[in-house]
């Protein structure tokens, strides 16, 4: 089959060489240098050359990439272990940049990790501000029953300074944040773990508009040593994203690694993913990133997080929970039930693409994912559509 506006490719490539062919017979041996080349043939000669600069660039970035410090100890998980992301705009913004629950998917396919993102931005572990009437229909966190949590604290407490005054309050805040969640999801006896995370460090833009990040750093640097001590005292893991970070945002000047110097952009959460998944898990990981499978993957890992956050912090919450809600306590309730059901139907998706499935689930369910749901039309909408797939399969 051709494609529309193009000629085939066997006569694309017959045109290009005749022309290749006239215009290398405009340069007498006159023009040619003492090799025999024409100033076109030598111009190609330096793009090639160019163009293989730019894969051994390339190849360093990758390598420096997989040469992250490794974990001691392995984090362990279980099958079918349910872990939340908590805390500020760190973690929010994963649901857009999911590399590193593609990260861990890849490198436990057969534990199929539940994986849910609660991030909400402001967040500090004293203040989770939300709209009123949040938890009448039902409380999503409650719903889910984490059994661990990363906790992505810290950025926002830090604007209060380093005295030791701050830094005390920030990790009795801390522990306080952690003994209500402990109390709320211990189940069987059975208490949830925490990692606790540190912020990542300021990256100077550049933009005299925006701050230095000295002032910014020396803060998040005194709070990152606050949260690896309260780790160290009550036995949680610790992960120190601010050191890695400030020196690889320091080492080229400008945006590189983020929007505006505090929140991380695609390239920032791809350091930021192989950051985690080094200091959790002792092995290299067995498939990396910018293969052709991680990336299908991570397609379909940040189509469940749109899905999961119009559950837990849908666009329009103020119309569902807030202060214009209409108490439609009749189809409600049910629309957040189809909406689990569908980032269900996403989970089994990847967890299969992971193992390795030549066809995940089935094609259907594949077309349906990818063209039956515009982000547009109702849960209602999406889940008659769901049905409907399902009979043809």
């Amino acid at each position: 089959m051709l494609r529309r506006g193009r000629p085939p490719l066997r006569v694309w490539r017959t045109r290009s060489t005749t022309k290749f062919l006239k215009y290398r017979k405009r340069f007498p041996a006159s023009y040619r240098s003492k090799n025999g080349t024409t100033p076109h043939e030598a111009n190609q000669t330096e793009k090639e050359d160019g163009m293989r600069l730019c894969l051994v660039i390339a190849a360093l970035i990758l390598c420096n990439l997989h040469s992250t410090v490794r974990a001691d100890k392995p984090f362990e998980l279980k099958k079918n272990e349910r872990i939340v992301a908590v805390g500020n705009s760190l973690a929010e913004r994963m649901n857009l940049f999911g590399q590193f629950e593609t990260l861990m998917q890849t490198r436990y396919p057969e534990k199929e990790i539940i994986f849910r993102n609660f991030g909400w931005p402001a967040d500090e572990v004293g203040i989770q501000q939300r709209p009123s009437n949040y938890t009448t229909i039902d409380d999503p966190l409650e719903v889910f029953g984490p059994e661990t949590f990363f906790c992505f604290f810290g950025f926002n407490e830090s604007f209060a300074g380093d005295s030791k005054e701050s830094l005390d309050a920030f990790k009795q805040n801390y522990r306080n944040y952690i003994a209500e969640q402990t109390k709320r999801f211990t189940k069987d006896g059975k208490q949830p773990r925490f990692v606790l995370i540190s912020p990542i460090a300021f990256e100077s833009t550049g933009d005299p508009l925006q701050p230095s990040g000295e002032e910014e750093n020396k803060n998040l640097a005194a709070y990152t040593a606050a949260i690896k001590e309260l780790a160290e005292e009550d036995g949680h893991r610790f992960v120190d994203l601010f050191t890695e970070t400030k020196a690889k945002f320091g080492a080229k000047p400008g945006n590189q690694y983020t929007v505006n110097g505090a929140h991380a952009n695609e390239q920032g959460y791809r350091v930021i993913g192989q950051l985690l998944d080094g200091s959790l898990f002792v092995s290299e990981h067995p498939l990396g990133m910018g293969t052709s499978k991680f990336n299908e993957i991570l397609k379909w890992v940040n189509d469940k997080s749109w899905f999961h956050a119009q559950d837990y912090r849908m666009l329009n919450g103020w119309y569902v929970y807030g202060g214009r809600r209409t108490w439609d306590m009749e189809t409600f309730p049910g629309e957040y039930q189809k909406i689990r059901k569908m980032v269900a139907v996403r989970d089994r998706y990847i967890w299969e693409m992971a193992a390795g499935a030549k066809y995940p689930i089935s094609r259907t369910i594949r077309r349906r994912v990818k063209y039956s749901f515009p982000k547009r039309c109702s849960a209602a909408a999406m889940n008659a559509s769901a049905k409907c797939a399902s009979r043809k399969s």
